[in-house]
């Protein structure tokens, strides 16, 4: 019941004829009607703006998974599974462990590989400290000895020589001389080059042939520790398991998928719109569920109808979620259709409407109510965009107090609406509240 201010007990009858609302006031003692100019009603108002509106078109949308995003989960390496630590359904973070393999084979595997890197490092520095270096020194030592024997057989000579000169010499000691000398000077020779030959041949390629030996004992290291980390499975990003086909005991094969991941951006959302909808649907648009608060993207729209509907499927993603929605849920959301209406932006609260007609209260001067007709051109769950004979930005609009108020009634405002209009330089974002479909200019929704 409006409460009037400054008169007595009143019941108040309403009634509807026509599209102009007439409030009668009668006393309840009297029975007397009291006029609108007589009237002090208390409202509440809000300030019009102009602005622009976003047009969105309501759908029912149900969650769905995007296969683009989905991940199938395997293991890199063949085993018995010894455990999986999760199940069917649920939601785990990036890094989670998801299953593993008994690891004692592979363990066992990367133990050789590293003791067969020790034994080759022993190898090469056994031989480079001691094998290869005693050998050196021995042929050291061969090519001292045979040097040796060059400077006595060479002054041997030259004495017999000498003596030859003078005649008392025999040939035969002279020719077994020269002889000594050639056989000295051989042997030096020999061991020069055995000993320039282990340096420019032996030592150098038995060195490499280690060197060798050790670097592939180290490569084989490498993957077999990559195959022993490969035995716990982990989540690589956060979402749901679903298709959990793994359990303990079980032997996987590599590569084998055992379960999927959706990512929690790997959601997304279907609706149908009809063909005659679905040229002012743009990829790109934005979706929006109010309960849960859901915001997506149009990515696809269906190029022909399904047959059994002949409605066109559309899919939109869905920005990763807080708390994920079930998939299958189906959720009333709006879509974005079209370019942005121009208007006065005022509260929904404001709109009094009827099944062919829509009107606000505004408050004029001397704080008399005057009822505008208006179209409704949007709206959202906070805001409608209006237009009106008469209505202009800065207009003080009735939303509580206004339903069949009548015109020429005093008013009695209360206090400033909580509620403002969006900016009107700023195309209104209400994320939280998107807009609603667009209302037809002949009949403006309820």
């Amino acid at each position: 019941m409006r409460r009037l201010v400054g008169l007595p007990s009143l019941t108040i009858l309403l009634t509807l004829a026509s599209s102009a609302p007439i409030a009668v006031a009668e006393d309840e003692g009297t029975g007397h009607a009291t006029a609108p100019a007589d009237m002090r009603v208390e409202v509440r108002i809000a300030i019009g703006k102009d602005g622009e509106l976003p047009v969105r078109r309501h759908v029912l949308a149900t969650v769905v998974t995007r296969p683009d995003r989905l991940v199938s989960l395997a293991t890199h390496v063949t085993g018995l599974v010894e455990g999986v630590r999760v199940v069917e359904g649920q939601r785990v973070e990036s890094g989670t462990t998801l299953l593993v393999i008994r690891a004692a084979p592979l363990e066992e595997a990367l133990a050789k590989a590293k003791a067969a890197v020790r034994v080759a490092e022993a190898e090469r520095a056994r031989s480079s400290t001691y094998g290869l270096d005693a050998e050196e020194a021995e042929l050291d030592r061969a090519k001292s000895d045979a040097s040796a024997l060059v400077a006595p057989a060479q002054r041997e000579l030259d004495r017999l020589t000498g003596l030859q000169r003078e005649g008392v010499g025999a040939q035969k000691a002279l020719d077994d001389a020269r002889v000594a000398l050639e056989a000295a000077m051989r042997g030096e020779r020999a061991a020069e080059e055995k000993r320039k030959a282990l340096h420019e041949r032996g030592r150098t390629t038995e060195l490499a042939r280690l060197e060798a030996l050790v670097d592939q004992a180290r490569a084989d290291v490498g993957p077999a520790e990559r195959l022993l980390a490969g035995t716990v499975v982990k989540a690589p990003v956060g979402g749901r398991i679903v298709g959990l086909a793994a359990i303990a005991g079980q032997s996987l094969e590599a590569g084998v998928t055992f379960a999927t991941l959706i990512p929690d951006d790997g959601l997304g959302l279907r609706f149908t719109v009809s063909p005659t909808t679905a040229p002012d649907i743009a990829l790109g648009a934005e979706v929006f569920v109010i309960e849960p608060e859901l915001h997506g993207t149009v990515r696809a729209i269906a190029p022909a109808v399904d047959r059994d509907t002949g409605l066109l499927p559309v899919l939109a993603s869905l920005d990763a979620p807080a708390a994920p929605p079930p998939l299958g849920a189906t959720f009333e959301a709006e879509i974005g259709i079209g370019a942005p209406v121009h208007g006065v932006l005022v509260p929904v609260a404001a709109l009094e409407t009827t099944d062919a007609d829509a009107r606000v209260v505004v408050v004029g001067e001397g704080d008399l109510a005057h009822g505008i007709p208006v179209v409704v051109h949007a709206r959202n769950r906070e805001f409608a965009a209006v237009t009106g004979e008469g209505l202009v930005t800065g207009v003080r609009v009735v939303i509580e107090g206004n339903f069949n108020l009548p015109d020429g009634a005093h008013v009695v405002v209360l206090a400033p609406a909580e509620a403002k209009a969006p900016d009107a330089k700023e195309p209104a974002e209400p994320k939280k509240a998107p807009d609603v479909e667009p209302a037809p200019k002949s009949a403006p929704p309820r």
